[in-house]
């Protein structure tokens, strides 16, 4: 009998500068350009709405089709935003933007971005690394440039 394999998560952890308003809609696009399903994960609904509004207001030439659990339809979306772990289905991509799940969670899916401002302290950096060090890849680091574009590297 073949041993089954665990899928391996690819983990991005994203340094942003940014209001973070502004740096989720760039990354959502290329995603949607991939046919990618995405869940963003916020540590209470207040936030996923807040995060909803501004993926309506991000650019008045347009808008990301997305969904909350209080839209109705939400599972039927590209982009779903909640704080809610159980609604997760069919997703491609998990967003985690103030919630931090336990890894297990985390690897059901193909990619995950983590996020953090660099604000942040060092020590929140490290821990979200740590959190990470059970896997047989570690993450990639990609900080955010005064100018808003992305350079891979160590933080």
């Amino acid at each position: 009998m073949a041993l089954l394999k665990a899928p391996m998560v690819n983990v991005s952890i994203y340094i942003y500068k940014n209001p973070f308003e502004k740096v989720l809609p760039k990354l959502l696009e290329k995603a949607l350009a991939h046919k990618a399903r995405c869940f963003i994960l916020t540590s209470t609904e207040e936030e996923a709405e807040a995060l909803s509004t501004s993926l309506w207001t991000y650019t008045p030439l347009g808008f990301l089709p997305h969904g909350t659990p209080k839209d109705g339809f939400f599972d039927q979306q590209p982009i779903v935003l909640t704080s809610q772990l159980d609604l997760v289905q069919q997703v491609d991509i998990l967003f985690l933007y103030s919630a931090v799940p336990p890894l297990d969670w985390i690897q059901k899916f193909k990619r995950c971005f983590h996020f953090i401002p660099r604000a942040s302290s060092q020590d929140n950096l490290k821990e979200t690394i740590a959190l990470y060090s059970g896997l047989s890849t570690p993450p990639q680091i990609w900080q955010q440039e005064e100018v808003g574009n992305w350079i891979k590297g160590t933080p």
